[in-house]
């Protein structure tokens, strides 16, 4: 491949496998890298990042998952749009340098109306993993808490039985998930999202469609608001 196709920007941290992951998705996004195009060796990938090859197969994997890389025994190319429709959309954005408020906007839109949705599809076994969420985020672990914050919102798309919005969701999440991780950080955000949490729960449990849409649509204005106090104050804005 042309030395053109790939020029990453050495990483000095260890254990960086977001930012490999981040730089691979920029050089898709202003095609740097073409659909169908191999991509370097796992080898050549970690003399490139100046990383180690357990970083490197973490980006390869993660790059996998968000269906922009797949990979056989040997090598990882690049996927084609046709395969995966939404990638174009979410290639877009990225390349657009998307306003996080916009997408802020979106899922205010999106994820009450899907709570209203899973107030009617939702099963027993569901409400039991949302439950179980609801006691992972009350760890003091900031990760587990993340982790179990987009599982949550992930599983009650996937309560709402709709794949056309559980696509567009995973688009709106993954351009999310940075901004999502900075406000984490702090514990106001997370000691007034346990709680909407909770009540989005009891919504659903009940099947209470307008009580979920309405307690998710106070959750994520909530979340609005603490990222203005946190991030974007004077002086700390992006």
């Amino acid at each position: 491949m042309a030395a053109a196709d790939f020029s990453p920007v050495p990483i000095q941290k260890k254990s960086l496998s977001d930012e490999i992951v981040f730089q691979i998705k920029e050089m898709i996004a202003d095609g740097r890298l073409k659909p169908n195009q191999k991509l370097p060796t796992e080898q050549e990938l970690c003399k490139a990042f100046s990383v180690g090859r357990t970083t490197v197969r973490e980006a390869l994997m993660a790059l996998t998952a968000l269906g922009l890389v797949k990979r056989n025994k040997h090598n990882s190319y690049v996927t084609d749009v046709a395969e995966h429709p939404l990638r174009e959309f979410y290639l877009q954005l990225m390349t657009d340098h998307y306003d996080v408020s916009q997408l802020y906007e979106a899922r205010l839109m999106l994820e009450g109306l899907v709570a209203r949705l899973a107030c009617q599809r939702v099963s027993e076994e569901q409400l039991q993993q949302l439950e179980a969420l609801n006691r992972q985020m009350q760890s003091n672990d900031v990760e587990e808490y993340i982790r179990a914050d987009i599982a949550y919102h992930n599983l009650i798309m996937l309560a709402a039985d709709n794949r056309v919005l559980y696509e567009m969701y995973q688009v709106i999440r993954l351009l999310l998930e940075k901004s999502q991780r900075e406000i984490a950080q702090q514990e106001e955000v997370r000691a007034t999202s346990r709680a909407q949490h909770r009540e989005i729960w009891e919504a659903l449990k009940k099947r209470d469609g307008d009580a979920a849409m309405s307690r998710m649509n106070q959750h994520i204005r909530s979340m609005i608001e603490l990222r203005k106090k946190y991030v974007e104050t004077p002086g700390g804005e992006e």
